[in-house]
């Protein structure tokens, strides 16, 4: 099958959040560890008792998404890459099509702050 060069592309997040429960459940092994959602993302996420996760997009990052697990854990999931999340689709897509607009919170930048260095020759640069 091929596509349209107008048609989206659109990747299901079914695999990666079943993929996810498993390394919850400690099923899996070998997998990266688990990252759970900030506090005003977690904030959000309800108990979901069903088959079907609840997603939600990330506040700071296009990229990813969180999934909110059975018991109400935001789990962090990244899109594959040059893909971003539609949050109305709940699925990856292209950026066109996602219409995500990302945000900087002071939470985001806290981490890129640093002491100028006491040497002359190192500098840090913030992006």
């Amino acid at each position: 099958m091929f596509r349209r060069a107008n048609q989206p592309i659109l990747i299901s997040v079914s695999l990666v959040a079943s993929l996810s429960l498993l390394v919850v459940a400690g099923v899996s092994h070998g997998l990266p560890a688990v990252v759970t959602a900030p506090p005003q993302v977690a904030a959000q996420c309800p108990y979901t008792p069903g088959p079907i996760p609840l997603l939600l997009p990330n506040p700071v990052d296009c990229g990813s998404f969180y999934m909110c697990s059975w018991y109400g854990t935001a789990l962090l999931q990244h899109c594959p890459p040059v893909l971003h999340f539609n949050a109305k689709l709940q699925v990856c897509d292209s950026p066109e099509h996602a219409n995500c607009v990302q945000r900087t919170t002071a939470a985001h930048l806290q981490h890129h702050y640093f002491c100028p260095s006491l040497q002359c020759d190192h500098s840090y640069s913030c992006v």
